[in-house]
């Protein structure tokens, strides 16, 4: 060990019956989002046991499409709202999404055509930007990575890629980054 420092060695892992599907960190606490639907806060157990959580379903079920192609993606908005944005495949191309919000009481779920932000959503990460200190994006907009698709090439249009999902209008134009192959 370099200057008497020992290693540490840590490590945790997410016990949640129903899998887990995203996770946020918001207000110093984590949140997932189970495949099943479920929104969980994690706490650590107590003082005696460092390193173990434990999870709480904090809110009803997610109301979940019947196709089980969809994938849910859990966002925190600056104001402290929790909110899932849920794709769907509409068909072989193409996405549909809805963004639930959780009300103030944890009480249910309410989709919403009109936010005042902008979302970035990602397998990586998701994230909640207002438009007032980006006026560049699209207010009540939602950007995501379309991908992988077996029939995804049509002709001569790709519809693999970054693409903006406009709440209020309920379509998904592809987003064109200019200068990219410059």
């Amino acid at each position: 060990p370099l200057d008497s420092i020992e290693p540490v060695t840590t490590s945790w892992r997410l016990h949640s019956r129903n899998g887990v599907e995203d996770a946020v960190h918001h207000d110093g606490r984590f949140y997932t989002i189970t495949y099943s639907g479920q929104l969980e806060a994690w706490e650590e157990c107590d003082a005696y046991t460092r390193d173990v959580f434990t999870s709480t379903v904090i809110a009803p079920r997610l109301p979940l499409p019947a196709d089980p192609d969809h994938r849910k993606y859990l966002v925190a908005a600056p104001g402290g709202r929790l909110m899932v944005v849920l794709t769907e495949l509409k068909d072989r191309r193409t996405r549909s999404l809805k963004v639930l919000v959780l009300d103030a009481g944890r009480e249910g779920w309410k989709e919403t055509h009109d936010i005042d932000t902008v979302l970035f959503v990602g397998v990586n990460g998701s994230l909640c930007v207002p438009t007032r200190e980006h006026p560049e994006l699209k207010a009540g907009c939602v950007y995501y990575y379309n991908q992988g698709n077996p029939g995804a090439c049509n002709g001569n249009y790709n519809y693999n890629g970054v693409w903006v999902f406009s709440l209020k209008d309920g379509i998904g134009e592809k987003f064109v980054v200019l200068g990219q192959y410059r």
